[in-house]
């Protein structure tokens, strides 16, 4: 008996087909037209609005259909079910009077007249967004600043020239974000003009700014010159088959390949690093141990990064150095210890990423503090550390008087 009702609530749903609101849509033989709905109004919102009204009174309405266009050729429809008292309209490209063409339709599929209604937008996002852009130049490129106060979904599109003098696409970076500092990197430093355009989701293009800079020049600062110093406080790194040497010799995945601290009594667990040579930095990077440790164990989840152009105090303290910056390494995937994804490896094997501020000072003196390992123990790993930037005599004039209060005494 359960069997055959089964069948026979099967053969009653597939009688009914449904809309996207999941009502049934069935054919009684009425082709009556039902009634629009009555007192419209548009409140006008950033790129769009918000359409309320006042429903009929009729009992087999389905749903509410406003089309509209949202730039010259292109239209959108939004729909709402008898649920609901009001449709948001978005994707206009610009402010100035809008029509928009309101219907109602039936369970039976009868349409009714589209009655109008006329409002302005307010200024769409991606438009007060490429007005918000402030450019400088920066390591490699050129940084970006922008605000995005209502958080659309925004493509911010970098373009430089071709070999015929034409604007291509060259990165596209993608945000929701409210404020953004970013940055366009892997330029050669020599004067250069960029286009930067934004997009919205529904295709609408900003106009191109475009901004002359000169990319500061980059180089990774030669790790063979790292010397690890002897203060107090300070642990070794030759420990647990791991050698300070291995974190510094250029080989970032091999599970054996490694530097270890030991023995630490408290956090945060700092060293300090003689690079024998002057440089304003770009980025630090830290390699996490690989071979099923990533993410886990002893590799640094929060640390810092401090730099001084003086030699460090004999008692070890932090007189001369400065906070260079802090970072806090963060799983992509979420999961627990131990359980990585292929994302997580990706990551991973990128390093974690420190970008310095552009007011960093030119310093010769590293000195590293983890505050947190994976498992929150007292001891330090890493594959491998490295640091980018340039020497002083590398720097355009416009690098040099970036260097703000950061600078050492």
């Amino acid at each position: 008996m359960k069997y055959l009702n089964y069948i026979f609530f099967l053969t009653v749903m597939l009688a009914f087909s449904c809309d996207p609101e999941g009502v049934a849509v069935h054919d009684t033989g009425d082709d009556t037209a039902p009634q629009n709905v009555a007192d419209m109004t548009v409140t006008p919102t950033v790129g769009g609005g918000i359409l309320n009204y006042t429903l009929p009174m009729d009992e087999d309405l389905l749903y509410v259909k406003a089309r509209y266009e949202i730039a010259p050729g292109r239209w959108r429809e939004s729909k709402s079910s008898v649920y609901a008292r009001n449709i948001e309209l978005d994707g206009f490209d610009k402010v100035g009077e809008k029509t928009v063409y309101v219907s109602t339709e039936d369970r039976e599929g009868n349409v009714s007249e589209e009655n109008e209604v006329a409002f302005s937008p307010l200024e769409p996002q991606y438009i007060t967004t490429q007005k918000s852009l402030e450019t400088q130049e920066t390591w490699g490129g050129i940084n970006v600043k922008f605000h995005n106060q209502v958080q659309k979904e925004l493509a911010l599109i970098c373009l430089v020239k071709d070999v015929s003098g034409g604007y291509v696409e060259s990165e596209t970076y993608y945000t929701t974000a409210k404020e953004e500092d970013i940055n366009f990197r892997g330029y050669e430093d020599v004067k250069q003009t960029f286009g930067l355009v934004v997009r919205d989701r529904w295709g609408n293009y900003s106009d191109t700014l475009l901004v002359e800079h000169t990319p500061w020049f980059e180089m990774e600062i030669d790790r063979t010159k790292y010397k690890k110093m002897k203060l107090p406080g300070e642990p070794s790194l030759d420990n647990w088959h791991g050698l300070y040497k291995e974190m510094i010799d250029g080989i970032t995945g091999q599970k054996t390949n490694y530097g270890h601290t030991k023995g630490n009594t408290k956090l945060p667990v700092v060293f300090t690093i003689d690079m024998q040579q002057d440089a304003k930095l770009s980025r630090f990077i830290l390699w996490q141990r690989r071979g099923g440790y990533i993410y886990k164990h002893h590799n640094p989840k929060v640390w810092e990064l401090w730099g001084s152009a003086k030699a460090p105090a004999p008692d070890g303290s932090d007189e001369g150095f400065v906070k260079l910056g802090e970072y806090h390494c963060v799983k992509p995937s979420g999961r627990p210890s131990g359980d990585n994804t292929e994302e997580d490896k990706i990551a991973a094997a990128m390093g974690d990423e420190l970008i310095l501020p552009l007011d960093a000072p030119v310093v010769r003196y590293l000195r590293f503090k983890m505050f947190e390992s994976w498992t929150g123990g007292l001891e330090f790993m890493a594959a491998e550390i490295a640091a980018f930037g340039a020497p002083p005599d590398k720097l355009p004039d416009t690098a040099l008087e970036k260097q703000g209060s950061k600078q050492n005494d």
